[in-house]
């Protein structure tokens, strides 16, 4: 398991510095195809690194759905699955999340921090 360890954060070290390359290469797409592509490239490659992250720090949930990404600003992530919880966080459009569990209209998530709370579910696309 100490092998496994050693590769995630080398994997991590190495994949980290390539955001801003990701970043620059999403802002100088000069069409509509080009900025969707290299869009979706840089939000891969951000949930990659803070997946990566999660697994060095020894963050991954005990729970799995499935991966998504917040589709809203403002976003409030709830102490529980109710319009009248406490706010623990407030998160933007294009946040990756991993979804943990769902209760009616909410979902459980893990923030890329690892914290996590409830979120209103239509705020949340399905990635994978």
């Amino acid at each position: 398991m100490e092998k496994t360890g050693d590769e995630v954060q080398k994997l991590w070290e190495t994949e980290e510095p390539l955001l801003p390359l990701y970043d620059r290469l999403a802002r100088r797409a000069v069409n509509r195809g080009e900025r969707e592509l290299t869009r979706r490239m840089y939000q891969s490659q951000r949930f990659q690194v803070s997946t990566l992250r999660l697994l060095a720090e020894g963050k991954v949930p005990d729970k799995f759905l499935y991966f998504g990404t917040i589709t809203h600003n403002d976003v409030n992530v709830r102490e529980t699955a109710s319009p009248r919880s406490r706010s623990l966080v407030v998160i933007h459009s294009g946040t990756h999340v991993i979804v943990k569990e769902t209760q009616g209209n909410w979902i459980a998530v893990q923030l890329p921090s690892g914290d996590g709370g409830w979120i209103f579910r239509d705020y949340v696309r399905r990635d994978i």
